[in-house]
Protein backbone atom coordinates (compact mmCIF):
# COMPACT_ATOMS: atom_id res chain seq x y z
CA UNK A 1 0.00 0.00 0.00
CA UNK A 2 1.55 3.10 -1.19
CA UNK A 3 1.21 6.56 0.51
CA UNK A 4 -1.69 7.78 -0.88
CA UNK A 5 -3.82 4.67 -0.20
CA UNK A 6 -2.57 4.55 3.20
CA UNK A 7 -4.03 8.31 3.75
CA UNK A 8 -7.30 6.91 1.78
CA UNK A 9 -7.54 3.82 4.01
CA UNK A 10 -7.72 6.06 7.17
CA UNK A 11 -10.37 8.36 5.79
CA UNK A 12 -12.21 5.73 4.60
CA UNK A 13 -12.28 3.85 8.29
CA UNK A 14 -13.07 6.68 10.65
CA UNK A 15 -16.26 7.15 8.21
CA UNK A 16 -17.34 3.78 8.22
CA UNK A 17 -17.17 4.13 12.57
CA UNK A 18 -18.41 7.80 12.88
CA UNK A 19 -21.90 6.45 10.92
CA UNK A 20 -22.21 3.61 12.12
CA UNK A 21 -21.97 5.60 15.70
CA UNK A 22 -24.61 8.38 13.97
CA UNK A 23 -26.88 6.39 12.39
CA UNK A 24 -26.27 2.66 12.63
CA UNK A 25 -25.35 1.73 8.98
CA UNK A 26 -21.92 1.38 7.37
CA UNK A 27 -20.84 3.98 4.93
CA UNK A 28 -20.00 2.34 1.98
CA UNK A 29 -17.53 4.56 -0.66
CA UNK A 30 -18.39 3.98 -4.00
CA UNK A 31 -15.05 6.26 -5.22
CA UNK A 32 -12.14 8.02 -4.41
CA UNK A 33 -10.55 10.07 -6.62
CA UNK A 34 -7.00 11.83 -6.63
CA UNK A 35 -7.59 14.59 -9.30
CA UNK A 36 -5.18 17.56 -8.92
CA UNK A 37 -3.06 16.49 -6.18
CA UNK A 38 -6.23 16.43 -4.12
CA UNK A 39 -8.57 13.42 -3.21
CA UNK A 40 -12.09 13.47 -3.81
CA UNK A 41 -14.44 10.86 -2.05
CA UNK A 42 -18.10 9.58 -2.91
CA UNK A 43 -20.34 7.58 -1.08
CA UNK A 44 -23.52 6.60 0.09
CA UNK A 45 -24.05 8.51 3.20
CA UNK A 46 -23.76 12.50 3.62
CA UNK A 47 -23.35 13.60 7.31
CA UNK A 48 -21.46 17.31 8.31
CA UNK A 49 -19.16 14.93 10.23
CA UNK A 50 -17.99 12.83 7.25
CA UNK A 51 -18.23 15.42 4.43
CA UNK A 52 -15.95 18.11 6.45
CA UNK A 53 -13.49 15.19 7.34
CA UNK A 54 -13.24 14.84 3.68
CA UNK A 55 -13.17 17.86 2.90
CA UNK A 56 -9.88 17.94 5.34
CA UNK A 57 -8.48 14.71 3.64
CA UNK A 58 -8.35 17.03 0.55
CA UNK A 59 -6.12 19.23 2.22
CA UNK A 60 -4.19 16.88 3.63
CA UNK A 61 -3.59 14.90 0.44
CA UNK A 62 -1.83 18.05 -0.96
CA UNK A 63 0.88 17.84 1.81
CA UNK A 64 1.79 14.10 1.49
CA UNK A 65 3.84 12.57 -0.35
CA UNK A 66 1.85 9.99 -2.63
CA UNK A 67 4.87 7.29 -2.71
CA UNK A 68 5.77 6.69 1.23
CA UNK A 69 2.96 8.71 2.91
CA UNK A 70 5.34 11.17 4.42
CA UNK A 71 5.15 15.13 4.66
CA UNK A 72 5.36 16.51 1.01
CA UNK A 73 3.62 18.61 -1.15
CA UNK A 74 2.46 19.10 -4.96
CA UNK A 75 5.43 19.23 -7.44
CA UNK A 76 3.72 21.65 -10.14
CA UNK A 77 0.34 22.93 -10.53
CA UNK A 78 -1.94 19.94 -10.76
CA UNK A 79 0.87 17.57 -10.41
CA UNK A 80 2.03 14.36 -8.08
CA UNK A 81 2.41 15.73 -4.35
CA UNK A 82 5.82 13.74 -3.08
CA UNK A 83 8.43 14.48 -0.52
CA UNK A 84 12.06 15.68 -1.47
CA UNK A 85 13.04 12.03 -1.66
CA UNK A 86 10.43 10.92 -4.08
CA UNK A 87 10.22 14.01 -5.91
CA UNK A 88 13.46 13.01 -7.67
CA UNK A 89 11.53 9.95 -9.16
CA UNK A 90 9.03 12.44 -10.82
CA UNK A 91 11.56 13.82 -13.14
Amino acid sequence: MDGGQAGQARVVGWANKTEEKETGERFEVSQVKDKFGTLRFYGNHHTDAIDGRFEQAAVEALHTCETCGWEGRQREPGGANACDEHAQDLG
